[in-house]
């Protein structure tokens, strides 16, 4: 009856914005994007960032 919403529950690491950091080492990273639902590959400078910041897709889906 009416309209149906869908509950997303996520870890409150998956709502920061993908953040490469400032140093300019190039490692194949994961972050997961709140727009799209899903996670999405990007290079991570290797210093600071953020929790929203994993080694595989599989962690990222976690």
């Amino acid at each position: 009856e009416g309209v149906g919403s869908e509950l997303h529950i996520f870890h409150h690491s998956c709502a920061l914005k993908k953040d490469e950091g400032p140093c300019k080492a190039i490692k194949d990273r994961f972050y997961f994007d709140i727009d799209t639902g899903r996670c999405e590959p990007f290079e991570y400078g290797g210093c600071q960032g953020n929790a929203n910041n994993f080694e595989t897709l599989q962690e990222c889906e976690e």
